[in-house]
């Protein structure tokens, strides 16, 4: 089975696409697919939104870029429970994963 990888790097105030590729993720997900979601860039100012919690709650897997975090004067403690933070070989490591299908937005 593929697994999708949805990399988002803007928040919904830079694009209004962003709360419809986070619907896809959800919709994919309910669909039995594996979904990972990374947040790198501003998006990661976004890991508190609602749209964001929705996905964990879907079963989504969704990671941070710890060094976005850092860079826009959050902490760790600023990602709610369900989100993993990582960094680029987190997501170099699941974009080379066999199945997956990379969409970056």
């Amino acid at each position: 089975m593929r697994s999708y990888l949805l990399v988002e790097s803007r928040t919904e105030q830079e694009s209004p696409d962003v709360p419809r590729f986070f619907e896809l993720g959800t919709g994919l997900r309910r669909a039995g697919h594996p979904v990972t979601v990374f947040l790198i860039q501003n998006a990661v100012i976004g890991a508190r939104a609602p749209a964001v919690t929705s996905l964990v709650a879907a079963g989504v897997e969704v990671w941070a870029d710890e060094s976005s975090v850092r860079t826009r004067g959050l902490s760790p403690d600023d990602c709610p429970e369900g989100v993993r933070l990582g960094g680029m070989p987190n997501l170099v490591g699941m974009l080379m994963a066999a199945g997956c299908v990379p969409v970056w937005h």
